[in-house]
């Protein structure tokens, strides 16, 4: 068949053909440059402040605690090390045979031969990582997985979890994060003593120098099994607070080592706690 015939009868082919010439090449110009996005926040103050939302917690072994950071005019951070944080990582084990629930760290130490809760911090911490826009990864040191380095301490999956942080170099915080690391759902819980009702006489408190300021912090390493090892006192949150608040009154300290009334060593009894300050500066409560 001729090529004029052949294009007669088919006369879509040419219309093809056409639209093919005009279909521009691969390496042909993409277009123009949509218009700029709008700019991020720029911080033009040193902040004074870490508003901190912990967002996730995962455990496989080391636990990893995704946060998201801003300053008080809520401006991302950036560059925070773990100079400006300490970190622990307790867990809420269920009261039996009549006692209460009670909070155990798993970050410990051995003083004395006993069991003292602390944190990771400086240069024991673990790793901080900035990931950018305000948003850091904190994985610890420890893993709690392991009772090795725990000092003994089982992990237990299914019990309410707290991760909490004491902020440093900025106005004192200490956020809290509760959850349950294998997923469900929170049922158990407790708060020995509200920060609210401390600070209604206190105005605010602030131990240890200041950083400590929230009692959902303060329980996580003030745990039954810790004391003071240079006067042998429980550090225990409940005991510690309620002989505190007692003081002059405490048999130990009105009616003196023996707990005798009316013996010769009747008021000569004392109720310490030395504790970071050493035993130079002790934190005497005899007066109280």
């Amino acid at each position: 068949m001729k090529i004029s015939a052949f294009l007669k009868k088919n006369k879509i082919l040419p219309v093809i053909i056409f639209a093919a010439l005009l279909l521009p090449g691969c390496s042909g110009d993409d277009g123009e440059d949509g218009a700029p996005g709008a700019e991020g926040p720029v911080r033009t103050t040193v902040a004074e402040s870490l508003d901190i939302t912990i967002d996730k917690v995962s455990i496989n072994s080391a636990p990893v605690v995704e946060m998201t950071i801003t300053d008080e005019n809520g401006v991302p951070m950036a560059g925070l090390t773990t100079s400006n944080m300490r970190f622990n990582i307790a867990k809420l084990v269920p009261g039996s045979n009549g006692d209460p629930s009670r909070w155990q760290n798993y970050i410990n130490r051995l003083a004395d031969g006993e069991l003292q809760a602390t944190a990771e911090s400086r240069d024991g911490a673990g790793e901080l990582e900035d990931q950018g826009n305000g948003k850091f990864i904190y994985t610890f040191k420890t893993d709690i997985t392991d009772p090795a380095q725990t000092e003994g301490i089982e992990y237990e999956p299914s019990l309410t979890h707290r991760v909490a942080i004491q902020v440093s170099g900025f106005t004192p915080s200490n956020p809290t994060f509760d959850f349950r690391p294998d997923g469900g759902d929170i049922t158990l819980q407790r708060e020995i003593v509200k920060i609210e009702t401390c600070n209604s006489c206190h105005n605010k408190l602030a131990i240890h120098g200041g950083g400590r300021i929230d009692t959902k912090y303060c329980v996580t390493c003030h745990n039954p099994g810790s004391t003071d090892p240079d006067t042998g006192n429980t550090v225990d949150f409940k005991v510690m607070v309620h002989k505190i608040h007692r003081g002059e009154d405490l048999p130990s300290v009105a009616f003196g080592p023996d707990l005798i009334e009316g013996t010769a060593d009747d008021g000569t009894g004392t109720y310490q706690i030395i504790g970071f300050s050493g035993p130079d500066d002790p934190h005497d409560y005899s007066n109280v």
